[in-house]
């Protein structure tokens, strides 16, 4: 017998839902405010993305749990030019 799909027997749309349900907010839920797109500032937006992603950084290094870790690669012509 067929399923519906999924993982596990479970179908897709639940399965995406347990996934997801701490980090997307439902049009459903009373807080949700939409914003049409003409009304919406991109510059505040992103100001508002950033300041948020620096002090999730700041949290992170003060708790000392940042694993961020930067790997630097010499490019191919900075590489040739060494030789």
């Amino acid at each position: 017998m067929l399923q519906d799909g999924g993982v596990g027997g479970v179908p897709f749309a639940s399965a995406a839902r347990d996934t997801r349900e701490d980090s997307v907010k439902s049009i459903l839920d009373p807080s949700f405010h939409y914003v049409p797109s003409a009304e919406t500032d991109l510059k505040k937006t992103f100001s508002r993305i950033r300041r948020q992603m620096q002090k999730a950084d700041a949290q992170k290094l003060a708790a000392g749990t940042d694993t961020t870790r930067v790997i630097v690669f010499a490019r191919p012509k900075e590489y040739a030019s060494q030789r």
